[in-house]
């Protein structure tokens, strides 16, 4: 799958665009997070269309927690995910507390999230959005693997040993101080399980998230174009992921039920594929391959 390379880019204009992503030294003490992503988020999102599903300013009180639950629930500030009736009813059920962040509006909200936007005011601090990512994209990675694994057991996640393609399906992108940096979360195996443990000992997963690039988007109308281009890039990308693999729980749950096993594996004859062809990097430049789709 190439990456896309045309993309909508509003005209550059200099002065507009310090004003609005960078602000004058007496209003950056006053700046908040809410007013950067009224403000902010525009400029990058460009023109909105009709496939999106973006929510965000609430907190993820559905997900079962990552650790211990001391963590707080994730409020992402603006994030992208799918429709509800994109799932079947059955796998949503299943994966309830894996891909379904929030029940409140009646179940309205975006399911099975896999890009995150994290905004940090101009008095806040940028390990603060790192932190805000790191979080977030582990949720969304999480969800992505849940619906990879969903069906290879007795149709819940815990009844097989999950597996790693070591790909990331997750984007987060993180902006403070006129600065756009974008990130990659995939699963793996975590280090601390041992390969000599028993097979009925439950496999742990770990979530690493990796730098992809960053832009300084109040520098010259060539970095500006190249950070806007990537965010494009990233976002639709992972929506083509998100798509893929919910298509293909769907898919495993009616084979599924069509030889009376549901949950059963998908048959080899509609089994999709998930090879990555080279294509075009986040900036629309042709690069080796996929990086955020392969860990090398």
């Amino acid at each position: 799958m190439g990456f896309p390379t045309t993309i909508y880019l509003p005209r550059w204009d200099g002065a507009a665009r310090t004003r609005e992503l960078g602000r004058n030294p007496t209003e950056i003490a006053g700046s908040t997070t809410l007013a950067l992503i009224k403000d902010i988020l525009p400029l990058l999102e460009g023109k909105p269309t009709a496939s999106s599903f973006p929510s965000g300013g609430h907190r993820f009180t559905n997900l079962a927690p990552l650790t211990d639950g001391t963590l707080p629930n994730a409020k992402p500030d603006f994030y992208y995910g799918a429709r509800s009736n994109q799932l079947e009813p059955a796998v949503r059920q299943a994966l309830n507390d894996q891909i379904i962040p929030s029940t409140q509006d009646h179940g309205c909200c975006p399911v099975a999230p896999n890009f995150f936007v994290a905004v940090q005011g101009h008095c806040g601090a940028a390990p603060g959005a790192m932190r805000q990512a790191c979080h977030e994209g582990a949720l969304g990675a999480r969800a992505l693997h849940s619906l990879q694994l969903f069906g290879h057991g007795k149709g819940n996640p815990g009844d097989c040993r999950p597996t790693y393609d070591n790909k990331a399906y997750t984007t987060m992108c993180t902006y403070h101080s006129g600065c756009l940096g974008i990130y990659a979360t995939h699963p793996t195996r975590s280090r601390s399980h041992s390969n000599h443990q028993d097979s009925s000992t439950p496999t742990t997963t770990d979530y690493v998230m990796t730098q992809v690039g960053q832009w300084a988007l109040l520098g010259d109308p060539e970095t500006y174009q190249r950070g806007v281009t990537a965010y494009h890039n990233a976002r639709d990308m992972t929506q083509e992921f998100r798509d893929r693999l919910i298509q293909q729980a769907n898919a495993r749950y009616t084979a599924g039920q069509d030889h009376q096993f549901p949950g059963s594996p998908l048959e080899p004859r509609r089994r999709r594929r998930m090879s990555q062809a080279p294509g075009r990097g986040f900036c629309g430049r042709p690069s080796r391959a996929s990086r955020l789709c392969e860990r090398e």
